[in-house]
């Protein structure tokens, strides 16, 4: 496998920062939503922000997953699968605790 450029590991990583900050984004906004600071609709709006940011890239790194699979590139591929596969993970988990916890309250 080639040397990764410093935009290429970018690409790669930023699927996974923002399934990371997806689930930051629902603990936080369950804590000022308990304490009577933000309404559900103002926290519905912050998570799909940064949920639309996140479905950016990873639609992104699939349409260059492709263009690394028509040249061969099989482990770009595997890597851009990868970082698809946790956004949606953290996107899951993150909706289903977001949904125990606005239940819970």
């Amino acid at each position: 496998m080639k040397s990764l450029s410093k935009k290429e590991m970018a690409m790669l990583i930023s699927p996974i920062l923002a399934g990371a900050c997806f689930i930051a984004t629902v603990f936080l906004n369950h804590a000022l939503f308990r304490n009577q600071i933000i309404s559900v609709r103002q926290a519905i709006g912050h998570e799909i922000f940064v949920f639309l940011i996140g479905l950016f890239t990873i639609i992104l790194l699939f349409a260059f997953s492709v263009k690394w699979l028509f040249k061969k590139q099989w482990g770009m591929v595997l890597l851009c699968i990868v970082g698809i596969t946790v956004f949606w993970l953290s996107v899951i988990y993150g909706r289903s605790q977001g949904a125990a916890m606005f239940y819970a309250t």
